[in-house]
C-alpha cells in the first residue's frame, strides 16, 4: 500500500488482517467488541455507543453486498472521517455530505497520486444509499450526541429608568377580537392540521381571518373619527349661522 496516494483511507484505521477477522467472525457480540477495540470506542457512553452501532451497521452492510476486505476497511474509515470532520467543524448536513462524496470519489477514480480506483460504479451507488439512510438520515441526532456543548453565561442589565406608558383614553377604544400573535395563529393552524387538513390551507385561513379582523377594526376606528369630525363641524356651522342672523330685536 506504500504506492497509494497519501490521502487514501485504505488500511488506515483497520488493517487487512483485522478486516478479514471482522468479516469472518460469526459471533455478533465478539465482532462488536473487536470492532470497538479497533475503532477505539469504549461503548460505555452515548457517543461511543452511537458510533459503534454505526460501524456495526457498516460491517453488516458489507457482508450483505459482498464487499472485499479492502473496500470494507476503506468504508469504515470513510464513515469515520466524515463524522469526525462534521463534529470538529460543525458542518451542516449538506456540507458534510459533499465532504463524504468527495472522499468516496477519491477512491473510485484511478488518477494517482490524487485518487485510487477501489470502488466500482455499483459500489458507489450502494454505499451512497447506505450512508444516506443510516448516517445522514440521523445526522442531527449524531450531531447532538457527539458534538461538544458550549454553555454561554449571559448577564444583562439596564442603565435607564423605565417610565410607565400613559394609557389611551377609553373614548378611543374599539372592540376587537384577540386572535393572538402570529405564533399563536400558526400553533392553532398546526393543531387543526393534525386532524388531516392541509397545513398550508389551515394556516392561510387563519391568517386571512386575522387580516379581516384588523381591517374591520380599522374601518370602525375611521368611522368613529369621521362621526366625531362631523359633529364638531355641525357645531361650528351652527355658530356661524347664529352670527349671520345677528341679535334678535
Amino acid at each position: 500500500s506504500g504506492g497509494l496516494m497519501a490521502a487514501s483511507l485504505l488500511w488506515r484505521d483497520v488493517d487487512e488482517e483485522t478486516t478479514i477477522e471482522l468479516l469472518s467472525s460469526q459471533d455478533q457480540d465478539e465482532r462488536r467488541r473487536h470492532l470497538a477495540r479497533v475503532m477505539q470506542l469504549s461503548g460505555d457512553n452515548a457517543p461511543d455507543c452511537a458510533l459503534l452501532n454505526l460501524y456495526s451497521q457498516c460491517l453488516q452492510f458489507a457482508c450483505e453486498v459482498g464487499l472485499t476486505p479492502p473496500k470494507v476497511s476503506t468504508l469504515l474509515s470513510l464513515v469515520r472521517e466524515t463524522h469526525q470532520r462534521a463534529t470538529a467543524h460543525y458542518l451542516t448536513a449538506m456540507k458534510s455530505f459533499d465532504f463524504f462524496r468527495t472522499l468516496l470519489m477519491r477512491h473510485a477514480v484511478h488518477r494517482p497520486p490524487y485518487s485510487v480506483e477501489l470502488f466500482t460504479l455499483e459500489d458507489l451507488k450502494r454505499i451512497t444509499h447506505f450512508v444516506t439512510q443510516t448516517y445522514f438520515h440521523n445526522y442531527r441526532l449524531f450531531q447532538y450526541i457527539c458534538t461538544d456543548r458550549h454553555i454561554l453565561n449571559l448577564t444583562t442589565f439596564t442603565s435607564y429608568t423605565e417610565v410607565p406608558r400613559i394609557p389611551s383614553p377609553l373614548a378611543t377604544a374599539t372592540h376587537t377580537v384577540d386572535l393572538g400573535t402570529k405564533e399563536d395563529i400558526a400553533a392553532r393552524a398546526f393543531r387543526e392540521a393534525s386532524t388531516g387538513r392541509d397545513v398550508y390551507a389551515v394556516l392561510l385561513e387563519a391568517l386571512n381571518a386575522h387580516m379581516e379582523q384588523l381591517q374591520s377594526d380599522l374601518t370602525r376606528r375611521l368611522e368613529a373619527q369621521e362621526l366625531q369630525l362631523r359633529n364638531k363641524l355641525a357645531v361650528v356651522e351652527g355658530k356661524i349661522a347664529a352670527l349671520r342672523e345677528g341679535p334678535v330685536s
